[in-house]
């Protein structure tokens, strides 16, 4: 998770996203790829599309299937 919220606000953010039915929380920008767990959820943080720490780059598709979440990395040279 991001250092920016404050705890009672991540913690409040958390609790509703955990009291419906949420499969996941795709994100993006903070210049790396992550993943956490927010309670019950998982929290994809996609790759960076600029080129910012030497890093490659690239993009990801994700899809949602039979109940799961899936993704693929794209390099672009």
């Amino acid at each position: 998770m991001h250092d920016g919220w404050p705890d009672d606000v991540q913690g409040k953010w958390i609790e509703l996203i955990n009291s419906f039915n949420v499969i996941a929380v795709i994100a993006g920008h903070f210049h790396r790829d992550e993943h956490h767990w927010l309670g019950n959820v998982p929290l994809y943080v996609a790759a960076p599309i600029a080129e910012f720490f030497g890093r490659q780059v690239s993009y990801r598709i994700y899809e949602y299937k039979n109940g799961r979440v899936g993704y693929r990395t794209v390099y672009v040279e």
